[in-house]
């Protein structure tokens, strides 16, 4: 295929099989995650669509480049690889499996094994961001993911959102762990509004080195788009002032992203009624956390002999099989 051929099908990709709502700005210079905001994620199953839908085999030089910022950039390297002089090239399957060894091999974590990054919890993810900017390892402060809180509906379906539902145990052992306090700035018994001038002031009056979470419907932000999209889609992130009055910039470790966004489109989210929540927190005051809390912290999260999420599961299975309220199996 030819460069025009390869940017069409790109274009076509993205339109009919990734649904982007951002075309008007798909162009040879328009940036992947600036522009028509594709993660990682998305920007792979492009690659993969080129070779399954199109027949233009995935060059090793894709998978492994970290240069790859716009349209022109992908399409150039893809239509290399389509000329007869081009590097023979493998299965898009086989790169993807032989990048990963390689990176495992390469990679060298804070105590010198593998680093592998863990992305289950937006609370939790967002403060390890921090521990991570400051080079310590944050993956012990995970252990206590796999019995974090989280509901059953009055439809007998698990939901990981929730009023009840408060981020206490982390906060403390946080502390603990890392010595930042994470203060609660969200106040539950002000008004939407009352809160949303607390946030704006925190915001323009912030330390370089604090952060500010906030939890907003990531469903009201489109340019947020991703595979996991609900509706409605509670999610902490931070937030920064940008040169622009009107645009913040928008840091989401979660879902490994970060843009500027228009402010009022961020307002918008954050106001919405289904959400409420928010903390700030001082990178400053993290340290290495000792051997002894990590091994109390392991110790207050690991339930030997029980796990909540097991328990809740089975019990919504039982709820179905034996049609309470109402239920039936499909």
């Amino acid at each position: 295929m030819t460069y025009d051929q390869i940017l069409d099908a790109i274009g076509t990709i993205l339109r009919d099989k990734l649904d982007n709502q951002h075309m008007d700005a798909f162009a040879p210079q328009a940036r992947l995650n600036e522009d028509l905001y594709l993660d990682s994620v998305l920007v792979l199953e492009t690659m993969l669509a080129l070779e399954l839908d199109h027949g233009v085999a995935l060059p090793e030089a894709v998978i492994s480049r970290q240069d790859l910022d716009t349209v022109d950039d992908l399409a150039r390297l893809f239509a290399k690889a389509s000329e007869p002089s081009g590097t023979l090239v493998k299965p898009a399957k086989e790169l993807v499996l032989a990048r990963a060894e390689r990176e495992a091999a390469e990679r060298i974590g804070v105590h010198g094994e593998d680093f592998v990054d863990i992305k289950v919890h937006c609370f939790v993810s967002n403060v390890c961001h921090a521990v991570k900017q400051r080079q310590l390892d944050h993956r012990p402060f995970f252990f206590g993911v796999w019995d974090a809180g989280f509901a059953v509906d009055k439809s007998w379906r698990l939901a990981y959102h929730a009023s009840e539902i408060n981020h206490d145990f982390f906060r403390d052992w946080f502390e603990r762990l890392y010595g930042a306090k994470v203060r609660q700035w969200y106040r539950p018994g002000a008004t939407k509004e009352e809160n949303l001038a607390t946030m704006l002031e925190l915001l323009e009056r912030k330390k370089e080195s604090e952060y500010l979470m906030v939890m907003l419907d990531l469903f009201h932000l489109p340019e947020r788009e991703n595979k996991f999209n609900q509706n409605p889609f509670p999610h902490y992130l931070m937030l920064e002032h940008t040169e622009d009055p009107a645009v913040w910039m928008v840091l989401d470790p979660d879902f490994r992203w970060e843009g500027r966004i228009e402010k009022q489109k961020v307002i918008n989210a954050i106001m919405q009624p289904t959400v409420a929540g928010g903390f700030i927190f001082d990178a400053a005051d993290i340290r290495k956390p000792s051997a002894i809390d990590l091994r109390d912290y392991f110790l207050a999260c690991f339930h030997e002999d029980d796990n909540l999420l097991t328990r809740a599961t089975r019990e919504v299975v039982r709820a179905h099989l034996e049609g309470r309220d109402g239920l039936k199996l499909a």
